[in-house]
């Protein structure tokens, strides 16, 4: 995976240098299968509802159900009741009877009744193979709610408790928000979901009668025969005013949809059929759907009856047609671009959106809502696409190789894209890459759309070498939008699946990958295990560079953990073995690893010395980064020896070097070294100044534990200053920040400097007994035991325990 670096001024390899081997070929399997659901649902959560189709008919007495629990109260029973009012509504019923339509519908009056401010969408995939954990349910909704990526909790209980607090505060302002939450398939799905105060509502769609959950529930069933009729007279007529084919042959129309079982897609689907052949009479439908052998109203759950429409569709699609619908299935995610269409079909844009359209316009595919250019197919018809594509693949061995050489193609396109976004994410401020996108925002813009798409397909790809090269293109985004749990879910499924096949290479880059992303996530035993792993088994393999870039990245997890006389054991042993390989700039940003640990240990003379050796290594390799980063070490260990105008003048150095290089997250750390010297000397109102310069630089480099610790820098200039407002303020920031991000040790730190300042300020012995308490309760879950002990004894000498 690379080598991570100290979270203190050192850059992170963010997964991107792992080696994962070359492409994969095509096998030329006699047999294959194409399965829709192999890809974990990932969730999106929608702040605008899909449009309420113009033949939705006859669920009147449902919707007005709906819209009577919906409502205000006042508006619900302005009389007033002694009864319990429920505050979600579960709409049950089998697939395809039309649950989405009508939570929909219901949804867009309560709005345009003036009832919400606003509605969240979340589909939960309840019925794939992998539905939406509760936990990725509560991310998308969060996102939605315009939470911060860098802000929201990695467990699930973390997430509902913020997600409850964001609906709490929403309401105390007077805000009313509808979740509509599609496609449950259990209560466990909905529960976190459930707001904490009554004023909002939540509309569910299951198929299952989800009980538990306090909610009133509307079984829908299939459509009563004229209401039946009437959705595909009024599907006709929106194509057609004139099609009078249903009031011309009431008794045609009748057939047809008893031989749809009455069910609203079914019904959908085939006036769709009935609009593209205008000519067609409708006792000629119903006959098709009787002779497909498939009676809608006798299937458990709709789908081989919905299947029979299908396939009614599919013998009407012209063979390039047909082609593009099964090719569809070999997506990996729940939508697809015009774009990776047309590579899957190896045509122009021009004509597979012609295609797409085609296709739409018989409703077996629709258009995502929010874009023009992307497209969606239903579950069902995917299902059914997926049957048909491998049906064609195994009657027909040039058929499995063009889909496989499709499947190659699009990865391949989207390896290649995802790529182009990489450079504009490691650019630095003021950097303009040349590339398939003109911006960053274009850049991440195209990658947020495609995110779900992306996800799944690493998630395919897991059992090939295609995995680990997909693994490094994405770790850059995914890890800033703090995208963790799919991390670390296909780094696990790439390291067990190396283990299965033997491939002792593969384990240990997927122990890395593991270790990586562990790290991030702040669960710093199971790096350390994870790199240990990795080291040991180059170590069996002989492969000396990529065990010392193992050692390495222990060191730093040491480091995390504040082990600094072992860190320094480790990241010396990394030094020697890139002593012994001549490689000359890995010496020297291990050097300054060791001059972090030295400097810890308060062993500042040691400390220069190791910062000194890697400057002058860097200057001879010439690496403008590893020789920023070594004089932000020397202003450091100068200023540990008490030398503050050396330091003042190293820390301007580093400034220098790394505004040239475009290191902003270097520039921040010299800034931050300034202060703390400045600070020493008692010049604080500079101080205070290069500590707002580095909180500058710190949100430049998106590096939310560097802004914590300039929070927290500021909080002590400005107490030193008298500042005691700002001084709080920002020590409450610090404090927050370190939370979030699960830097426990930094947070007990923060809280510990946050209640010196509040004593400071002479606030009241309960706020500043609070403070004290957090600094424990932070101190004890990382392991510090005695400075816990101390935070507490405080708190508790204040409290008069």
């Amino acid at each position: 995976m690379g080598k991570k670096k100290s979270a203190r001024g050192r850059s992170r390899n963010d997964l991107r240098h792992g080696k994962y081997g070359a492409p994969v070929q095509g096998s030329g399997v006699q047999n294959i299968s194409y399965n829709a659901l192999s890809a974990p649902a990932v969730p999106v959560a929608l702040a605008v509802l899909p449009p309420v189709p113009p033949e939705f008919t006859g669920r009147e007495a449902e919707t007005d159900d709906l819209l009577a629990l919906l409502a205000p109260r006042e508006a619900a029973s302005p009389g007033g009741t002694a009864m319990p009012v429920p505050t979600t509504a579960v709409v049950t019923g089998l697939p395809g009877v039309g649950k989405t339509t009508l939570a929909v519908g219901a949804a867009h009056r309560a709005v345009g009744r003036g009832w919400f401010t606003g509605v969240q969408m979340i589909n939960l995939r309840g019925y794939d193979q992998t539905p939406v954990p509760p936990e990725q349910a509560l991310d998308a909704l969060l996102r939605s709610l315009g939470v911060p990526p860098d802000h929201i909790p990695p467990t699930r209980d973390e997430r509902a408790n913020m997600y409850r607090s964001q609906l709490d505060a929403m309401a105390r302002q007077g805000e009313r928000l509808l979740i509509v939450a599609d496609n449950a398939s259990g209560p466990d799905q909905v529960q976190p979901l459930l707001p904490g105060t009554p004023v909002h509502r939540v509309l569910v769609t299951s198929r299952h009668t989800l009980t538990g959950l306090g909610a009133r529930f509307t079984d829908l069933r299939t459509l009563p025969l004229p209401a039946a009729i009437d959705l595909v007279r009024r599907a006709l007529y929106v194509a057609d005013p004139n099609d009078r084919r249903v009031d011309d042959d009431p008794e045609g129309a009748e057939n047809l949809a008893r031989a749809c079982g009455l069910l609203p897609l079914a019904l959908q689907i085939t006036a769709s059929l009935l609009i593209a052949d205008p000519g067609q009479p409708l006792s000629e439908r119903a006959e098709l759907l009787t002779a497909a052998g498939s009676r809608l109203a006798g299937l458990d759950d709709g789908s081989r009856a919905v299947r029979a429409a299908f396939e009614q569709s599919l013998r009407l699609l012209t063979p390039q047609q047909a082609d593009l619908f099964r090719l569809l299935s070999l997506n990996p995610g729940p939508h697809i671009s015009t774009k990776a269409a047309s590579l899957l079909s190896d045509r122009t844009e021009t004509d597979t959106r012609k295609l797409l359209n085609d296709l739409a316009g018989a409703h077996l595919l629709e258009r995502v809502p929010s874009s023009r250019d992307r497209w969606q197919i239903h579950d069902l018809l995917r299902d059914y696409a997926a049957e048909q594509a491998t049906d064609h693949a195994q009657r027909s061995r040039d058929v499995r190789r063009r889909y496989q050489q499709a499947q190659t193609r699009l990865r391949d396109h989207y390896l290649r894209t995802v790529t182009s976004v990489n450079v504009w994410l490691e650019a630095e401020p003021g950097q303009q890459p040349s590339g398939l996108f003109a911006s960053e925002d274009e850049a991440m813009a195209w990658m947020d759309a495609e995110h779900s798409v992306l996800s799944a397909l690493g998630h395919i790809v897991t059992n090939s070498p295609a995995a680990g090269q997909l693994a490094t293109a994405l770790a850059p985004y995914m890890l800033q939008r703090r995208y963790f749990d799919f991390l670390y879910t296909l780094a696990v499924t790439i390291r067990d699946v190396a283990q299965e096949t033997g491939d002792r290479n593969g384990q240990a880059l997927g122990w890395e990958f593991v270790g990586s992303v562990a790290q991030e996530q702040q669960r710093f035993d199971e790096a350390l295990s994870a790199y240990s792993t990795a080291r040991d088994i180059y170590q069996e393999l002989g492969k000396r560079a990529e065990e010392a870039e193992a050692w390495d990245n222990i060191g730093t997890v040491l480091q995390e953990l504040r082990r600094h006389e072992e860190s320094l054991v480790v990241h010396s042993a990394a030094r020697d073995i890139y002593r012994e390989l001549g490689k000359r700039a890995e010496e020297a940003d291990t050097w300054n690893s060791i001059s972090i640990d030295l400097q810890e240990l308060k062993r500042f003379d040691e400390a220069l010395d190791a910062a000194e050796t890697a400057r002058g290594m860097a200057e001879e390799t010439g690496d403008q980064r590893v020789l920023a980063v070594s004089w932000n070490q020397l202003a450091s260990a100068y200023r540990g020896l008490g030398r503050h105008d050396e330091s003042l003048d190293a820390a301007d150095t580093a400034d220098r070097i790394s505004e040239g290089a475009k290191k902003s997250r270097i520039r921040a750390r010299a800034w931050n070294n300034r202060g703390l010297t400045l600070q020493e000397l008692e010049r604080y109102d500079e101080a205070i100044a290069a500590f707002d310069t580095a909180l500058r630089h710190y949100r430049e480099a998106r590096a939310r534990d560097g802004e914590g610790i300039a929070w927290n820098n500021l909080g002590t200039a400005h107490r030193g200053a008298g500042h005691h407002a700002d001084a709080i303020d920002a020590g409450y920031q610090a404090g927050r920040i370190f939370t979030e991000i699960g830097d426990q040790y930094l947070a007990g730190e923060a809280y510990a400097e946050l209640a010196a300042t509040l004593a400071a300020a002479d606030r009241e012995p309960v706020e500043i007994a609070d403070a004290w308490a957090n600094s424990a309760d932070a101190y004890t879950a990382a392991n510090a035991e005695e400075r816990a002990a101390a935070s507490r004894a405080k708190a508790a000498e204040i409290r008069g325990e």
